[in-house]
């Protein structure tokens, strides 16, 4: 069977939906393109289009039922596309997409919301001859409640592949953040082997006031997982980490005035610096200085976590190649051997960015 005939195997339904398409677009801001539909299916849908998409391009889509009298608000459909068909119209293009990826509940709804579409569509026209002999050719009493039945349970039978459709997907879904957390423990882990030996110098942390907080180098890290048993054969990464401590084997001791002692307190506690601080009093008795000592290291973390819902990533960096905490999310496929390069180089301070992992993370 050709892809255009399993592309055909869902009814299409004559619809005109308002739809927005948003496409991805590396580096600025996703174009987004709002249009309507020209029909519906399951399997996908045709919408005119101002520009002509090239075929396999995949976007987003955001379907927009027409609301109903008396309805508060129209229902919204998520779901990823891919094109797979362009022909001219006037105006534009039409566009052919099919539907490669759900989330949520959406495939259910949208299976629901086609066929109360199928329920309610016009049946053909009588038979001109059934005014003539209307005895002879009237259809029988029962077949008003065969043809109910068949339209329940079609709109059932939509429903359980729509159930069945979405469970693969999520399956999908979770599989892929799977695969790509094993990928980053399996690179992060050699990585932090690798360093407990090397234990090179690094740069890039310091604390206003504190001229002495240098000289850092690696001291010793470890990267962990957590996975969640779905059968006895098969299991899920959830959370990956990798925490890593940098010293500069002395202890800091340094005195500041008490108009800024506050904030040397907050850095520290903020960062898990531990201290102590000794206030020194002046011959009026007055706290006029804080003499602070703390260790001269940094405590460091990388954490990510699947969020299987969303079919995303969560990237949390504490003390990462500076001191703060930032959170990103990214998408699995951005996390390659080629990315985790880049991410590598930033966590040795070599630069200040790494975009591979960002380019699909949102």
């Amino acid at each position: 069977m050709s892809t255009n005939d399993n592309r055909r195997r869902s009814r299409r339904h004559p619809a005109r939906w308002k739809v927005a398409l948003v496409l991805d677009n590396p580096g600025g801001e996703p174009i987004v393109l709002h249009t309507q539909t020209v029909d519906l299916s399951l399997g996908g849908m045709a919408i005119l289009s101002e520009r002509n998409e090239h075929q396999d391009t995949e976007v987003t889509v955001l379907l927009v039922q027409p609301l109903k009298p008396g309805s508060e608000k129209p229902k919204v459909v998520k779901a990823r596309a891919r094109v797979v068909s362009s022909a001219p119209s006037d105006p534009g293009h039409r566009l052919g997409l099919r539907f490669i990826e759900w989330t949520d509940d959406n495939l259910e709804m949208f299976a629901k919301l086609l066929g109360a579409i199928e329920a309610t569509r016009p049946q053909p026209a009588a038979n001109p001859a059934a005014e003539v002999a209307p005895a002879r050719m009237a259809a029988p009493a029962d077949a008003v409640v065969t043809s109910s039945r068949l339209a329940k349970l079609r709109e059932l039978a939509q429903a359980k592949l729509a159930e069945k459709a979405e469970g693969d997907a999520r399956i999908g879904i979770e599989e892929r953040v799977s695969e790509a957390l094993k990928r980053a423990y399996d690179y992060l882990k050699d990585f932090s082997d690798q360093l407990n030996v090397v234990k090179p110098a690094f740069k890039g942390y310091t604390i206003v006031g504190v001229p002495d907080f240098s000289g850092l180098a690696w001291e010793t890290g470890r990267s962990d997982y957590r996975r969640r048993e779905i059968t006895p054969a098969k299991s899920l990464y959830e959370r990956i980490t990798l925490g890593f401590r940098l010293s500069g084997n002395r202890q800091i001791r340094v005195a500041v005035d008490v108009t800024r002692s506050a904030r040397l307190r907050q850095v520290l506690s903020e960062n898990k610096i531990q201290f102590n601080a000794q206030e020194m009093r002046n011959d009026r008795g007055a706290v006029d200085r804080v003499n602070f000592e703390f260790p001269c290291e940094v405590a460091a973390s990388v954490l990510l976590v699947g969020e299987f819902d969303a079919g995303r990533i969560q990237l949390r960096l504490n003390n990462v190649g500076h001191f703060g905490v930032s959170d990103h999310s990214l998408a699995p496929e951005a996390i390659t051997e080629e990315a985790l390069e880049e991410f590598a180089g930033f966590v040795l301070g070599e630069h200040h960015r790494f975009d591979r992992l960002l380019d699909k993370g949102g």
